[in-house]
């Protein structure tokens, strides 16, 4: 799985504002409507300037936890993606209001034939 094209769509949406769903532990951040969008499976950290603010491993699954959870993914609603950084695998988005998502390399084996493997971008 190469995210040579997926990098290129999310450098698009550099400057734009977003807003972030989530599925489970899956986020999607959306940007003006349903068809421009990154999907990021786990694993991924949120970090703000004090550290780790969210971790996808940390899902509480369907319990009243949940609504605590998500409230720490709420720094990713309506804010301006500023920068995409895409290196050795790892992808780090970076916010305006200084909060970066970390999306680690993948442990698993990837095919050529994968439609994704654990995050990619749509236009």
């Amino acid at each position: 799985m190469d995210h040579d094209k997926d990098v290129k769509i999310i450098n698009g949406f550099v400057g734009r504002l977003c807003e972030r769903t989530l599925a489970c532990n899956s986020i999607k951040l959306r940007f003006a409507g349903k068809k421009e969008y990154i999907w990021i499976d786990p694993p991924w950290t949120l970090h703000g300037l004090s550290g780790c603010v969210a971790d996808s491993s940390e899902y509480p699954g369907v319990t009243p936890e949940f609504e605590v959870w998500c409230a720490c993914l709420n720094p990713l609603d309506r804010v301006r993606l500023t920068s995409v950084e895409y290196s050795k695998g790892c992808l780090v988005l970076g916010f305006s209001n200084d909060y970066q998502l970390i999306v680690p390399p993948s442990l698993g084996e990837v095919a050529e034939d994968d439609f994704y493997h654990h995050w990619y971008a749509s236009e």
